[in-house]
């Protein structure tokens, strides 16, 4: 075994505490509910359950993501090496994660839309996009993990989770890509694969339509 990748998406979303308050005018770039906080403490504990040692934990660009890995960090470290005052965890901010959207917050706007360029990606994005940069993410830890066998955490968005399992698992199923899709994994949702020479083997996760995928693995 290479190591472990673990895929989760983000926390709870202020404004989606209310969303009768915000309706359609919900801030993309808007931070944690009180309850997403609480569900990262919780989901923390968890992981460190299900995995020993973690390396680096890839989020993307966005508040609620960012703040979600840190969170998440926090929780996993008082629960596996509570007399550690410094981890050697790794939070690096990954573009490759963020998901395509119409409109951003100026100043991040203009951010991403040259971190795109540079990376010769198209703007606003195609869903057709998104999977060939999921495939690029998926390949380049494989990649990493057999160089040096480690533990590697995905913080992300429900679309760019689906498309990642979909490109790692052919056979597994969901509706659509939007957000409107029936299989979106919620908040938080951890799903945590081995690496076997160049296959990825699922060993848990909490998204139902994932479960699904120990059939094909074995």
């Amino acid at each position: 075994m290479f190591g472990k990748l673990i895929i989760t998406r983000h926390s709870l979303r202020y404004d989606d505490a209310a969303p009768e308050l915000f309706g359609s005018n919900r801030n993309i770039n808007v931070v944690l509910s009180n309850e997403g906080v609480d569900l990262c403490e919780k989901k923390g504990t968890e992981l460190a359950m299900l995995v020993k040692d973690l390396d680096v934990i890839y989020v993307s660009p966005f508040v609620r993501v960012k703040q979600t890995g840190e969170l998440l960090l926090k929780s996993y470290y008082e629960n596996t090496y509570p007399f550690v005052e410094e981890n050697h965890v790794e939070i690096k901010e990954m573009v490759l994660l963020a998901e395509g959207q119409n409109k951003f917050p100026p100043k991040f706007e203009a951010d991403l839309i040259v971190k795109l360029e540079t990376n010769g990606m198209g703007y606003p994005e195609s869903s057709q996009n998104i999977a060939k940069r999921c495939k690029e993410v998926v390949d380049n830890i494989k990649k990493q993990m057999h160089e040096k066998p480690q533990n590697i955490m995905l913080v992300t968005h429900g679309i760019i989770y689906n498309h990642l399992l979909k490109y790692i698992y052919p056979n597994y199923r969901y509706n659509d890509t939007t957000n409107s899709g029936n299989y979106i994994p919620s908040c938080l949702d951890l799903t945590v694969l081995e690496l076997h020479g160049d296959k990825f083997v699922p060993v848990f996760s909490d998204v139902e339509n994932v479960k699904k995928l120990y059939e094909y693995s074995k």
